[in-house]
């Protein structure tokens, strides 16, 4: 699975987030078999952290890599 089901899931996106858990709850019942990778999962949490620090501190998207570098 890709980065973007466990972000649009977590956030939740407006389009996207209800489809996303609908899929990861089909997985958790075992209707589906689902796969992914540390490397996935590391760029959620990237993802999460920088959506959390924008929401947080009013940032902007934009360079918000380089802010929380320098924080």
């Amino acid at each position: 699975m890709d980065a973007n089901i466990f972000t649009y899931a977590a956030q939740p996106h407006p389009k996207w987030g209800r489809p996303c858990l609908d899929f990861l709850q089909r997985i958790e019942n075992q209707e589906l078999l689902g796969f992914s990778s540390t490397h996935i999962l590391a760029e959620v949490s990237q993802r999460m952290m920088t959506i959390e620090a924008s929401a947080l501190f009013g940032w902007s998207s934009a360079g918000i890599g380089n802010r929380l570098r320098s924080a």
